[in-house]
């Protein structure tokens, strides 16, 4: 069995971080995570709309793609044989 020591709560634990915090780092961590909420929303409502059009996650893998391309100078090849547009 092994003995293990954990430091005692200072003045950087949890419960005092957010007493010692100012008026302003309060706002501040409300509106990031304000934010990161209506993100995470998006994020949700988008995946419902890749869900219903596969091809959208396709194209927006390939913009994705051509971006960083773009910003690095590089070429990019990717095989295409699995696109399909559902045209019946």
């Amino acid at each position: 069995m092994i003995a293990v020591c954990t430091p005692s709560p200072g003045p950087f634990s949890i419960g005092s971080q957010s007493r010692s915090l100012s008026p302003e780092e309060k706002r501040s961590r409300i509106i990031l995570a304000d934010g990161e909420f209506q993100a995470s929303k998006l994020m949700t409502e988008a995946a419902k709309m890749y869900g219903e059009a596969p091809v959208a996650i396709k194209l927006r893998e390939l913009q994705t793609l051509a971006e960083i391309a773009r910003e690095k100078n590089l070429i990019i090849v990717t095989p295409s044989g699995d696109v399909s547009t559902d045209n019946r």
